[in-house]
Formats: structure tokens, C-alpha cells, sequence
């Protein structure tokens, strides 16, 4: 049995920095835990473009970064295409449950559509936007998902 994996973003209540550094609320739920926090703000175009390039490589091992703070989730694939999720804090780990390769993809990818919508529909466009995008069509391929 897996547990239930989402990465939620919220888009509208993204901010631009005048360096056009787009910050704002990015987190992932395990199992009914968010992690880092419900209220973790991020650079959700960086971390998102991460994400899609680490998990459409689909190696045995994954770690997706945040850039606040020294938080981590590590995933290890098994062969059945399952991933044991890990959330590491610094030099702590705990486990988190284990989740379909399929259903970590499918939301990150989500995730990265609706954060670019959202930049599209302010004009916010730079290299990290179209990095994001870039990535997002390499796991939409890596998926079999439509670009």
C-alpha cells in the first residue's frame, strides 16, 4: 500500500523580488504530513525545476532540495517502480511512507504547470521560468504526459 504524495503550490500568492526571484508558499504532503511545513515559503521556479529534472531521470535514488534551510525529501526507487520517502533535516532523517514514482511525477509536474501559468499570466519571464519550463516538458516526455 502506498501513502498519498502531493506538492502543493499556491501560485497567486507568489511575490517577484526586484531580482526576479519568485518566492512563495511550496511544500509537499506524505501522508497527511506537510514537510517542511504548511507554511514553508520557497523559490518555488527553482525548487520545481529541480524536482522535474530529479525525478525524470527516475534513478534509484532522488533527493528533492528546498533552498530555505537545510531540508531535503530523499526518495529510494525500489524495482517495482515505488519509492521509499525519507525527510531529511539537517543531519536528521525520518521516514515518511512510501509512494508511486507515477503519483511523485504527476503532481510535481502539476505543480510546475500551474506555477508557470501563473508566471505567464503576470509577464514574469526569465531564465528561471523558462528553465522551469524546460524542465517540465523533459518529465511531461519522461512521463508520456502531453507538453
Amino acid at each position: 500500500m502506498t501513502t498519498p504524495f502531493a506538492v502543493v503550490a499556491t501560485p497567486s500568492e507568489m511575490t517577484r523580488r526586484p531580482s526576479g526571484s519568485v518566492i512563495g508558499p511550496v511544500h509537499v504532503v506524505v501522508g497527511g504530513a506537510a514537510l517542511p511545513s504548511a507554511s514553508w515559503h520557497d523559490f518555488p521556479v527553482v525548487v520545481l525545476t529541480w524536482w522535474c529534472d530529479a525525478v525524470a531521470r527516475r534513478r534509484r535514488r532522488m533527493v528533492l532540495d528546498f533552498i530555505d534551510g537545510p531540508c531535503s525529501l530523499r526518495l529510494e526507487l525500489a524495482a517495482t517502480a515505488v519509492a521509499t520517502i525519507w525527510f531529511v533535516d539537517g543531519d536528521v532523517e525520518r521516514p515518511c511512507g512510501v509512494a508511486s514514482l507515477d503519483e511523485v511525477r504527476r503532481t510535481i509536474l502539476h505543480a510546475a504547470e500551474e506555477v508557470l501559468l501563473e508566471c505567464q499570466r503576470r509577464a514574469w519571464t526569465a531564465a528561471d521560468t523558462r528553465q522551469l519550463a524546460h524542465a517540465r516538458e523533459r518529465l511531461a516526455r519522461a512521463t508520456g504526459a502531453r507538453t
